[in-house]
């Protein structure tokens, strides 16, 4: 690296700085005076990028012209840059300021500083600079801006939610559940690295539902988010995210393929740590190159991965149109001045608690009713929380609420209709169809059969019985009774309590006044070798 270089990039650009006073972050979101002093005109703002390009060009023109006494020894080490950087004492983040000069900045006897690098066993490590185009850096991933780290207020943790949800609802709609759920995963991917496993976010929805929307305004607010659409190759996501393993965002992620494709393998492989996805050096066969794909992930898609595997990772949200008013059809223009207060908020944030966030204080679920699912892609996201006096007390409520959400989905869907009229039949809650009212006596029904469900739904026998058997039922020959004389008849059935508990689980939706959550299964579905397992 030449000394003019060097040069070049320790210089600081001298420009008036945006400052805020008042700093009040519990009234209207950064809603605060500025200084009376005169800012620069935008059109020079952009024009610094520039010049520092063409000094550096002039530097080194006027060092090639010199000659010198001594050729100097050429060093075979590259330049190392990184975008974080962990040490024992905490983390070092990767900034820049409103000229796109890159830093570290860092928590050092808890007041915020910066360097131009650090030391870390025995190496120099530079920050992380985005790429410059035609003379112009290129916002490809959401770096935290200085000036807005140093504007930021240091805020308690309940504040921080309560400033990001103010910030969201001003741009979308949701159910405030699956709000609280992308607020958790924001300020989760800020910590992923304390962790071995992270969850994806999901949008999902056909055009023009928003998912875009909901896409860049969550990711916008998470760790350096790196954006990468559809229509990228999968070589390009994969080395650019090798240089800031930040939060990879993917628009129209509709790729074609299932487990045989690159990405797919790519994400799949990137729900865990220490997973190195490997590839062939298309220029030197002999040569593999290797990359990390270990990253929190926000995807926007039409419709489902065809891979089991990639959406057992996901956790999926389907935007609906919104009836408010107040949302605007297109992001106004202080939504980016916004977003970078916001990040430079969380960044201080971030750097102030990071030691104290401890990866091995995660919140058990384990005796709570929640599909292992579930408990695996939220209960990373409690990361945070244990820094809320109350946190554990609120994620439980949040994760039982999402458990909810996901029965009351679920038992809309085929298979839980299906189900739930079963059991409202086997319960004598519901009559069954004209043609079968010889099973139903004043002690309940018989027999629920293929038959009679068919008929009461709409459906054919067999459609009914391949639904009902994906979920865990089965069907037996059974002699019944009836008024006008025995019959042999095949009826729907329950192997055993385990696979009650687990349709319960999945598919059975009682709302908040229901005195029963968890019925138990009728004795007219339950099979002949039917063994009620206690559960410790």
């Amino acid at each position: 690296m030449s000394f003019a270089f060097e040069k070049i990039i320790h210089c600081k650009f001298n420009f008036k700085e945006n400052r805020m006073n008042n700093l009040e972050y519990k009234g209207e979101l950064f809603d605060f005076p500025h200084e009376s002093e005169e800012l620069k005109p935008q059109e020079e703002m952009e024009e610094i990028p520039r010049k520092a390009l063409e000094k550096y060009r002039e530097a080194k023109d006027k060092e090639a012209s010199i000659e010198p006494e001594e050729e100097p020894a050429q060093s075979s080490l590259e330049r190392i840059t990184r975008s974080f950087v962990i040490t024992d004492d905490g983390i070092y983040l990767s900034v820049m300021d409103k000229a796109g000069w890159p830093e570290f900045a860092y928590m050092e006897n808890g007041q915020l500083s910066y360097a131009s690098s650090i030391q870390k066993d025995g190496q120099e490590i530079y920050p992380q600079h985005l790429p410059i185009s035609n003379g112009s850096y290129v916002p490809i991933v959401g770096v935290p801006i200085r000036e807005s780290i140093d504007d930021a207020p240091d805020v308690e943790p309940d504040d921080l939610f309560e400033l990001i949800y103010n910030h969201m609802r001003k741009y979308i709609d949701a159910p405030d559940t699956d709000m609280e759920m992308f607020i958790h995963y924001i300020l989760f991917t800020w910590f992923y690295k304390k962790l071995n496993t992270t969850p994806y976010l999901r949008f999902i929805g056909d055009t023009g539902k928003g998912k875009s929307r909901f896409l860049k305004v969550v990711s916008d607010l998470c760790f350096y988010p790196i954006t990468a659409e559809g229509a990228s190759t999968s070589s390009g996501i994969m080395r650019f995210k090798e240089q800031w393993h930040g939060t990879l965002k993917i628009d129209e992620a509709d790729f074609k393929g299932g487990t045989e494709s690159e990405i797919i393998k790519y994400l799949n492989l990137g729900f865990e740590e220490d997973h190195p996805f490997i590839k062939t050096n298309k220029a030197n066969h002999k040569e593999q190159e290797f990359f990390d794909p270990f990253c929190p992930k926000v995807i926007a898609m039409r419709e489902p991965f065809k891979d089991m595997a990639t959406e057992g990772r996901l956790l999926s949200f389907a935007p609906r149109e919104t009836t408010r008013k107040d949302i605007p059809s297109n992001l106004p223009p202080e939504y980016k001045e916004n977003v970078h207060k916001i990040r430079g908020l969380i960044t201080r944030f971030v750097l102030r608690n990071w030691k104290s966030v401890d990866p091995n204080n995660l919140i058990d679920c384990n005796n709570m009713e929640i599909e292992a699912r579930l408990k695996q892609l939220t209960i990373p996201l409690s990361l945070t929380l244990q820094l809320m006096p109350d946190g554990e007390e609120k994620f439980k409520g949040y994760i039982a609420r999402r458990q909810d959400e996901i029965k009351e989905v679920r038992s809309q869907a085929w298979e839980g209709t299906m189900f739930n009229y079963v059991l409202t039949l086997a319960n004598g809650e519901d009559e069954p169809h004209p043609d079968f009212t010889q099973y139903s006596t004043d002690d309940g029904i018989l027999a629920v059969t293929p038959s009679m469900v068919a008929k009461g739904l709409g459906t054919s026998a067999k459609t009914a019985s391949q639904t009902l058997a994906s979920i865990g039922m089965t069907t037996e020959q059974k002699t019944v009774r009836l008024q006008t004389g025995s019959k042999k008849t095949r009826l729907y059935v329950v192997p055993d309590e385990n696979v009650w508990r687990e349709i319960i689980q999945r598919y059975y939706y009682a709302d908040g006044d229901s005195v029963d959550r968890n019925p138990p299964c009728p004795e007219v579905l339950k099979s002949r070798r039917y063994a009620a397992i206690r559960v410790e």
